[in-house]
């Protein structure tokens, strides 16, 4: 997943003039922290105490999990 991104933001920066490093790094990147928030919010629905924890926090108001 993350090598099809980071090959996808390379190819588009290509094609816009630009430069095919940057774009994979911005790629990778960028479906690395995606990958990282999809696997927080698996993890804070399964898991009830850590998500009633975070919310007596006050954070994340009005969030249902």
């Amino acid at each position: 997943m993350l090598t099809s991104g980071g090959l996808s933001g390379g190819i588009s920066s290509t094609i816009a003039g630009g430069n095919f490093w940057q774009g994979m790094r911005q790629g990778l990147i960028t479906s690395g922290l995606n990958h990282v928030a999809h696997l927080t919010t698996e993890f804070l629905q399964r898991n009830d105490t850590a998500a009633a924890r975070i919310l007596s926090c006050g954070h994340l108001k009005n969030q249902t999990f």
